[in-house]
């Protein structure tokens, strides 16, 4: 049995298609990023403030979320939703609490950051799982204090949730 290998110009074909395509997702990645504004400690501090309080209501909404026994892979991503939300609130708790304190964009980026990023995650998680429509109703109310951060951050903003 002989093997045969790709030609260079077959090679060469596969290298441009994906790297035309990672630049077309990097692309619509980076269409999300909004431009910076000049920080407003008042403003910014009310909006994490918002944020802590939709977080707990989140969280609060998920533990009277019906848990479904459809299988392992579900509970996984069940319980691992349930921890990122539980993370996600003490981050925002954490945050508020700096802003109110009087600590500016360079002491508190990387709370938002992380928080962003944890927000990122739990989006990915909650599309493997059945969402109450609760759930997602507060889920899009923490987006938009998200997404009212962002400019103050440089951060991008999330879209909505479609489950």
């Amino acid at each position: 049995m002989t093997r045969s290998f790709p030609t260079a110009s077959v090679v060469r074909g596969l290298v441009v298609t994906l790297g035309v395509a990672l630049a077309a997702a990097l692309a619509v990645a980076e269409s999300h990023e909004v431009p910076k504004v000049g920080w407003d400690q008042r403003q910014v501090s009310a909006i994490a403030a918002r944020l802590t309080d939709h977080t707990y209501a989140l969280y609060d909404d998920f533990q009277k979320a019906p848990e479904s026994t459809l299988g392992s892979g579900y509970a996984r991503a069940y319980h691992e939703l349930k921890h990122k939300l539980r993370r996600i609130k003490v981050e925002a708790r954490h945050l508020s609490a700096q802003l109110e304190s009087g600590r500016g964009e360079v002491e508190t980026f990387a709370a938002y950051h992380h928080l962003a990023e944890m927000f990122a995650d739990s989006r990915d998680l909650a599309q493997k799982i059945f969402v109450w429509k609760q759930l997602k109703v507060v889920a899009g109310e923490v987006r938009e204090d998200l997404n009212a951060l962002a400019p103050f951050y440089g951060g991008r903003r999330f879209e909505p949730l479609e489950l």
